[in-house]
C-alpha cells in the first residue's frame, strides 16, 4: 500500500533512488533469474506454513556448531556464548527456589571466567533465551547493554517475584556499568511476564526499571501487580533516552507507568485496573498512542508542575476510568509553560471529566468521543487553555479510523524447518567473520527463501558485504543480539554515485518485506555509502516493516570508523552519504529504528569526528 510511512523517530529523507544491476542469467548452471525468483514469490508465497510447534524455532537453531553466533572481538571466541538458554545455566522454571543467582549468571558470563559488566557493548552481545515455566527471584535482575532478552512467545515465561524479595526492581533494564542511562544503549525485552503479586502491596517496589537509552526496547510484555497495591510501579523510566515502549500490557498497581525519561513514545499499551496508569515525574515530551484504560481510577497524572514534561494521548480511549488527565495549569507560569496537553482521537465512555486541572477543576468535560483538544502551544507563539479543533487525517496512514501500528512478527506459528540459518546453507558459504565478502552468498541466500516463503535467520556475527545486498518480496528476516551487516569495499566510496548497502525492493515491486533485530552499519569509511534504502511497497500497511532496527555509523568495535575518524577535519572522515533513504515508490513501517552517527565510542577507542551526508 503506498504512502503509508510511520516512524517511532522521525528521519530525514532525501535523494534520488539508485540504479542497480540486475543479477545475471546463467543458463548455464541453471539457475533461475532473479527476476523469475522474486516473481515467483509474488506470485506463490503466501508467507511460512504455520503450525503449531512443540518448541520455540530459536530453541532449535544450531548454537553451538559452525552456524551457532560468534562474537568476534572478545578473547576465545569459541568459548564465548551469545545465544544463552536459561536452562543450560541451572536455571529451573517449575516455580521454586530462588533463580536470581544463576540467572545473573546467565547474563553476565563471558565463557571465559569473566563478566561482561563494564567489558563491552558491541565487542561481548549476547541473546538470552527463557522457554516458558516460571521463575522466582529473589533479587534483582540486572540486564545488560548489547542484550536481546527473549521468551517462548507460544508459551511466555513468568518472572515471578518471591514474597521475601529484597530489592527496589524486580528486573533493572538500565546497566549502571555504562555509566548515565543516556548511555545504556541495546537492551530488548521480549515475550515476558513480570510478576510481583507475592510482594506486599504497600512496599515500594518496581516491576520494571527501565531508565535506558537508544536501542533498547520491549515488545509483547505484560506485568502483573497487585490490583489495590499502595506501593508497586510496572515501569520506571527514571533519566535515559529511549525511543520506544510497545505492545504492553499492565495489570494493578499503584502506577502502570512513571515516567521521566527524556522522549517516548508509548505505543499499544493497556492499562488494566491501576490507581494511576500514566504518571510523569520529568522528561520533555511523550507520546502515548493506541493506550487503553481500563477500570482504572486516573489515565494520566501530569500534576508535578513545571517538570511533567509535555504529552500527547493519541488514538485511545478511556473505558470504566476515572479522570482520563490531571494536570498542573502551566499557562500563567514563566519561562518553557511546560506541562502541555494535546488530546487527539479519544474514545470515553462515563461521566466522569477527561480533564482536570491539579485542583480539581474541570477542564475538559466528559464526551463520547474527542477529535483534538489543545492546552498549550497550538502553533508557535498561540498558547490556547481548552481548545478544541477537527484534525485532518491521511487515509493512507489509518486503519479503522486510528493510526496504523503493528506489533514485531514473532513466528512463533512456525516451526525450525520454516528458519534458514544463513550460515547453514551449504550451496552458498556464509562466513559473518567480519572479513569475508558474504554478499553474493546471502543475495543468493534471501532470493531463495523469498521464493521458497521461508525466514531468514542470522546468527550473530559481522557479515561483510562488498556488493548491495537486496531483499526481494516476500523477506522476512530476523537478527540474532542485533547481527551486524556491514557495507565495505570500492562499490560504496563514491560519493557521486551512491550505492545502497541494503536495498529493500526495487522501485515499483510490491509485497512483504519484515526486519528486526538487526544493525546496518559500514566497516570503513565510505562516502557513498546509503546504509538502508527502501524502494518498495506493501499490498497491505505494514507489509513492509522494520522493528527494533539499528543504523550505526562508527562508534562500535566493528568498524574502523572508530579509530580513524579523529581529525576536526572532518573531509577525510566522511563515513557514510546517507543512513536511510525511503524512495517515493516506498511504503514503510517502523517501530523503534535507531540511526546513529556515533559522537562517542560504545567500546572504548579515541574521541570521534564523524561526518555523515544525510540522515
Amino acid at each position: 500500500m503506498r504512502g503509508l510511512l510511520a516512524f517511532a523517530s522521525v528521519l530525514p529523507v532525501s535523494l534520488a533512488a539508485i540504479v542497480l544491476r540486475d543479477v545475471s542469467d546463467d543458463a548455464r548452471l541453471e539457475k533461475p533469474h532473479q527476476d523469475a525468483l522474486v516473481e515467483r514469490a509474488a506470485a506463490t508465497c503466501t508467507g511460512p506454513t504455520a503450525s503449531k510447534p512443540s518448541k520455540y524455532w530459536l530453541e532449535e537453531q544450531d548454537h553451538t556448531g559452525d552456524a551457532r553466533g560468534i562474537a568476534l572481538f572478545t578473547d576465545n571466541n569459541d568459548k564465548y556464548p551469545v545465544f544463552r538458554n536459561v536452562l543450560d545455566f541451572g536455571v529451573a522454571n517449575d516455580g521454586t527456589g530462588d533463580q536470581s543467582g544463576k540467572l545473573q549468571d546467565t547474563i553476565n558470563t563471558d565463557g571465559n571466567g569473566g563478566s561482561r559488566y563494564k567489558n563491552g557493548l558491541t565487542t561481548r552481545p549476547a541473546e538470552v533465551y527463557l522457554p516458558g515455566g516460571t521463575y522466582q527471584l529473589s533479587k534483582v535482575w540486572d540486564l545488560r547493554v548489547g542484550t536481546i532478552i527473549v521468551g517462548d512467545p507460544n508459551d511466555p515465561p513468568v518472572i515471578k517475584a518471591s514474597a521475601n524479595f529484597d530489592g527496589d526492581a524486580v528486573v533493572n533494564g538500565y546497566d549502571f556499568g555504562v555509566g548515565a542511562p543516556e548511555t545504556s544503549f541495546m537492551t530488548l525485552l521480549k515475550n515476558v511476564v513480570i510478576d510481583t503479586t507475592a510482594i506486599d502491596k504497600t512496599k515500594a517496589v518496581m516491576a520494571l526499571n527501565w531508565g535506558v537509552a537508544q536501542g533498547a526496547g520491549m515488545s509483547n510484555i505484560k506485568i502483573v501487580m497487585p490490583e489495590d497495591s499502595t506501593g508497586h510501579t510496572g515501569i520506571v523510566l527514571k533519566g535515559g533516552s529511549t525511543i520506544a515502549v510497545t505492545d504492553v500490557n499492565i495489570h494493578g498497581g499503584a502506577v502502570g507507568i512513571q515516567n521521566s525519561n527524556q522522549q517516548v513514545n508509548f505505543k499499544n499499551i493497556y492499562f488494566n485496573r491501576s490507581s494511576t496508569a500514566y504518571s510523569a515525574t520529568g522528561g520533555w515530551t511523550s507520546l502515548l498512542q493506541g493506550v487503553t484504560f481500563d477500570t482504572c481510577g486516573r489515565g494520566v497524572d501530569l500534576t508535578k508542575e513545571g517538570n511533567a514534561g509535555s504529552l500527547v494521548l493519541l488514538d485511545s480511549k478511556s473505558t470504566n476510568s476515572g479522570p482520563v488527565i490531571k494536570f498542573a495549569d502551566s499557562s500563567n507560569t514563566n519561562g518553557d509553560r511546560n506541562n502541555q496537553i494535546v488530546i487527539e482521537n479519544l474514545e470515553h465512555d462515563t461521566t466522569n471529566p477527561i480533564a482536570i486541572k491539579a485542583d480539581d477543576t474541570v477542564a475538559l468535560e466528559a464526551a463520547d468521543t474527542i477529535d483534538t483538544w489543545v492546552w498549550g502551544n497550538a502553533d508557535p507563539g498561540n498558547y490556547v487553555t481548552g481548545t478544541q479543533y477537527k484534525t485532518v487525517r491521511p487515509d493512507a496512514l489509518l486503519k479503522d479510523g486510528k493510526y496504523f501500528t503493528k506489533e514485531a512478527p514473532t513466528y512463533g506459528e512456525s516451526a525450525s524447518d520454516q528458519i534458514v540459518n544463513v550460515k547453514s546453507v551449504a550451496d552458498h558459504p556464509v562466513k559473518g567473520d567480519g572479513k569475508t565478502d558474504d554478499a553474493e552468498s546471502l543475495n543468493a541466500i534471501l532470493l531463495d527463501n523469498a521464493a521458497n516463503c521461508k525466514i531468514t535467520y542470522f546468527p550473530y556475527g559481522v557479515y561483510i558485504v562488498k556488493d548491495t545486498v537486496y531483499i526481494p518480496p516476500g523477506s522476512r528476516i530476523i537478527g540474532e543480539a542485533w547481527a551486524v551487516v556491514s557495507g565495505a569495499g570500492d562499490r560504496f566510496k563514491d560519493a557521486s554515485k551512491p550505492a545502497a548497502v541494503i536495498q529493500v525492493g526495487k522501485d515499483g515491486e510490491t509485497g512483504i518485506a519484515e526486519v528486526q533485530d538487526v544493525r546496518f552499519t559500514v566497516s570503513e569509511v565510505l562516502p557513498g555509502a546509503i546504509i538502508l534504502e527502501v524502494n518498495m511497497a506493501g499490498d497491505a500497511p505494514g507489509d513492509v516493516g522494520f522493528w527494533n532496527t539499528i543504523v550505526t555509523i562508527g562508534g562500535t568495535a566493528d568498524t574502523s570508523i572508530h579509530e580513524s575518524c579523529t581529525d576536526q577535519d572532518t573531509s577525510s572522515c566522511k563515513s557514510a552519504f546517507l543512513a536511510v533513504h525511503l524512495t517515493k515508490s516506498s511504503s514503510s513501517y517502523f517501530q523503534n529504528l535507531w540511526a546513529w552517527t556515533a559522537d562517542h565510542n560504545v567500546d572504548g577507542g579515541p574521541n570521534q569526528i564523524i561526518a555523515t551526508g544525510r540522515g
